[in-house]
C-alpha cells in the first residue's frame, strides 16, 4: 500500500516497483498480498515498463498445479499485459502460462491479455465464450464477455457462433442482447451477419432493447451498406426514440449524406440524452455541414445550466 501510495502521489514509479517486485517474487508472502503488488502494477500500466522482464520470468516458470500459485497467476498475465515492455516476449510468456491452465482463472487472464495485445487468436476468444456461456451469472463469466467486447476485431473467430446466437430463436435474452453488443464491437469482422442483423432490426415483435443494439451492431459493421442504411431509415419511422436515435447515430457515422437522420439527432440534442453510448452530438458533428440547421439545438445545450450537457 505503501509503495502504491507513493506512486500515486509522486507520479514516479521506479521507487515502488522494485518493492512490489519483492513482494511478487517471494515464496513466503501470503497469495493476497502478491495479488496487491500485481495489481499496483497493473494500475502503473506503461509506467512500470522496467518490471516487464521480472514478470516475463515469473510466467515462464509458472506451475499453477504447485501450491497456491494460481491465485496470483492470472493477475500475473494481466500485469504483463498492462505494461507490455517486449511485446513479443510478453506474448511468448503469456501463452507459456495459457497452457499451463487448460480451466481456470489464469487461462480466463492469459486469453484475454493475448486478444487485448491484437493476437489472432480464435482458441482464446472460443475459450472467454465458452467460459461465458457456462455460467453467465457468475463474475468471471462477466469478466469473460468483458474481455472479449475489449478485444473487439481481434474476437472475430468466434462470429459464427455470434450469429446462431443472436436470433429470436436463441430465447435467452440476455445472452441475445450481450451477442449482439459484442457483433458490434468486432465491427467488420463480423459482416457475415448483417442479414440476421437486419433481421432483428426490422421485426416490431422482437425486444425494443435487441432491436436498438441492432441498430447500432449494423451501424459497426458496414456503415456503407445500401442495404443497412435503407434498414437504419426505416427505423428512422419507429415509435421508439431510443431505436430512432440509435437508427440516427448509425447513419450519421456512415460517412453518406443522410438527412434523413439530422431531425432525429436534433430531437436527441434536445432531450438531453445525457450519458448514452454515443452522444447525438458526436453524430452531427460527423457529418459536418450538411447537419447546419442542427446549429440552434447545439448553441442551446451548450447554454445549457445543466454542467453535463455543456460539456457533452
Amino acid at each position: 500500500s505503501t509503495a502504491i501510495a507513493l506512486w500515486k502521489v509522486t507520479g514516479r514509479a521506479s521507487e515502488s516497483i522494485p518493492v512490489l517486485l519483492e513482494i511478487s517474487e517471494d515464496p513466503d508472502t501470503n497469495p493476497p498480498y502478491k495479488t496487491d503488488a500485481l495489481v499496483g502494477l497493473i494500475q502503473m500500466g506503461p509506467s512500470a515498463v522496467e518490471a516487464a522482464p521480472t514478470l516475463m520470468r515469473l510466467l515462464e516458470k509458472a506451475n499453477p498445479n504447485r501450491g497456491r500459485y494460481e491465485e496470483h497467476l492470472p493477475y500475473l498475465a494481466l500485469a504483463l499485459g498492462e505494461i507490455t515492455g517486449d511485446r513479443e516476449q510478453a506474448v511468448a510468456a503469456i501463452r507459456h502460462a495459457q497452457k499451463l491452465d487448460k480451466r481456470g482463472n489464469a487461462r480466463l487472464a492469459c486469453s484475454m491479455v493475448l486478444l487485448k495485445l491484437g493476437q489472432d487468436d480464435p482458441e482464446a476468444a472460443a475459450f472467454l465464450l465458452d467460459r461465458y456461456l457456462a455460467a453467465w451469472t457468475e463474475p468471471d463469466a462477466e469478466f469473460a464477455m468483458k474481455s472479449l467486447r475489449w478485444a473487439g476485431p481481434a474476437a472475430r473467430g468466434i462470429v459464427p457462433r455470434l450469429a446462431v446466437l443472436a436470433p429470436q430463436s436463441a430465447g435467452n435474452v440476455r445472452l441475445r442482447s450481450d451477442s449482439i453488443d459484442l457483433l458490434a464491437a468486432i465491427g467488420p469482422g463480423a459482416r457475415e451477419t448483417l442479414p440476421t442483423l437486419i433481421t432483428i432490426l426490422s421485426d416490431a415483435g422482437d425486444l425494443a432493447k435487441l432491436r436498438r443494439g441492432a441498430a447500432a451492431a449494423l451501424g459497426a459493421i458496414a456503415p456503407e451498406s445500401e442495404e443497412v442504411r435503407n434498414a437504419l431509415r426505416t427505423a428512422l419511422k419507429e415509435p421508439d426514440p431510443l431505436l430512432r436515435y440509435e437508427a440516427a447515430v448509425a447513419l450519421g457515422f456512415s460517412g453518406k449524406s443522410e438527412p434523413e437522420a439530422i431531425p432525429v439527432l436534433i430531437e436527441a440534442v434536445q432531450r438531453g440524452y445525457v450519458g448514452r453510448r454515443i452522444l447525438p452530438e458526436a453524430a452531427l458533428g460527423a457529418m459536418g455541414k450538411e447537419a447546419a440547421e442542427a446549429v440552434p439545438a447545439l448553441t442551446c445545450a451548450l447554454n445549457s445550466p445543466d454542467a453535463r450537457r455543456r460539456f457533452e
